[in-house]
Parts: structure tokens; C-alpha cells; sequence
């Protein structure tokens, strides 16, 4: 196996393993204080980061996990925005709250191009998964230039 296929496979069983403890979890965002659903917030992008890395080049059993796991953080992040939860130490922008229609359906986006990546990669399709990681990764570049203040 080369480095590269190697370092592709220990992701994305790391995301796997991650993944599950995190999408096993339904927080209850109620009970939660600003500062607790940020750090969750902060934790699923990191794992949608660590994810993305390298996804173009995965096929088979790994894409689907990537896929899934990209779907489940898609469904978790429309929970972590809750009006309210945007404490000093976030970098999200108020204009999340005050334009949420289309911050959603930035989301609602983002788990289908996740949800196309797992159909594309279930039936083989590399191209079809390729077109569905650069989707996805579209979709993360416009909420983050659109609704993050810079780091």
C-alpha cells in the first residue's frame, strides 16, 4: 500500500471511529450553554475538515463512511445554531440569525451533495462521487466566506 493510500485509509477510519462517538450523540441544545455548543460547533467543522481532506481520492467502503459521516455533521450543524448561541468566542457572524433561510439552505445543500456522495460511492461512480466531494466543499467555502469573520 502506498503512503498516500495509507494515510487516505487511516482517515478515514479515524473519521469512522469519530464520527460514530459524535453521531451517536444528539445534543440537547437546550440544556446547553452558548459556550458548550460552540466548542461542539468547532469540533463537528474540525471533523468536516479532517473529512473532506483527501475524500476525492477514497472509493468503495471509505468514500460511503465519508460520505455518511459528512451527512450526519450536515444534519447535526442545523441543530448548533440555535438564536442566542453566538458568545464572544464564536466566529460566526450575527448575520447567521438575521439571513437563517439561506444559512439553512446552505445546509439542507451541504446533506445533499454528503447524501449524493454516498449514493455515488455505493454504486461505484467515482465521477459522480468526485463531482459530489467538490460540491460539498463548495457549499463549506460559501457558508464559512459568507457567515464566518475571518480568523
Amino acid at each position: 500500500m502506498r503512503t498516500g493510500d495509507l494515510r487516505a485509509w487511516a482517515l478515514a477510519c479515524a473519521m469512522v471511529f469519530a464520527g460514530a462517538a459524535l453521531a451517536q450523540v444528539t445534543p440537547d441544545v437546550g440544556s446547553m450553554s452558548a459556550e458548550e455548543i460552540v466548542a461542539l460547533r468547532v469540533d463537528t467543522m474540525r471533523l468536516n475538515g479532517a473529512t473532506m481532506r483527501g475524500a476525492n481520492t477514497l472509493s468503495g467502503a471509505e468514500a460511503v463512511a465519508v460520505g455518511e459521516q459528512l451527512l450526519a455533521n450536515a444534519r447535526l450543524l442545523k441543530l448548533l445554531f440555535p438564536y442566542g448561541s453566538n458568545p464572544g468566542n464564536s466566529h460566526a457572524l450575527d448575520l447567521i440569525w438575521t439571513d437563517w433561510d439561506n444559512f439553512i439552505a446552505i445546509l439542507d445543500k451541504l446533506e445533499a451533495d454528503a447524501q449524493a456522495m454516498v449514493s455515488a460511492a455505493q454504486a461505484g461512480d467515482q465521477a459522480a462521487y468526485v463531482a459530489a466531494v467538490s460540491e460539498a466543499g463548495s457549499n463549506c467555502n460559501t457558508c464559512h466566506s459568507t457567515y464566518r469573520a475571518p480568523l
